[in-house]
């Protein structure tokens, strides 16, 4: 799809994939934590904590890890 609609040459480029399977984990975070709210959640609530997970996803692409002794 991104080939075609882009017009992309992704022939063993593994960035748009990539890009897409983190998309795809931000929708699963955000709806995870939809559906474990309390009530009735909103798509409203959705939509924004799918909006809050991919902006989140930058940095969690240059997360580093402080080694424990």
């Amino acid at each position: 799809m991104l080939r075609r609609r882009f017009r992309l040459d992704t022939a063993g480029d593994p960035r748009p994939r990539l890009a897409l399977d983190v998309l795809v984990a931000a929708f699963h975070w955000a709806l995870a934590e939809w559906t474990a709210r309390p009530g009735s959640p909103t798509r409203a609530q959705l939509a924004s904590g799918l909006r809050a997970a991919v902006a989140a996803a930058p940095d969690s692409l240059t997360l580093t890890v402080t080694a424990r002794d």
